[in-house]
């Protein structure tokens, strides 16, 4: 019995977000600044 790999780039939710993204529907969700900031807090623990 083999099993079948899913791919995540097949899914559903990638392929909307690439149609999306395609179509320039894209926001805003943080900043570089905010990015940073995240990394440090998982960085420190």
């Amino acid at each position: 019995m083999e099993l079948e790999q899913a791919s995540f780039l097949a899914s559903p939710e990638a392929l909307a977000a690439k149609q999306a993204v395609e179509a320039g529907e894209t926001e805003v969700i943080g900043s570089l600044a905010d990015l940073h900031r995240m990394i440090d807090e998982l960085t420190a623990n």
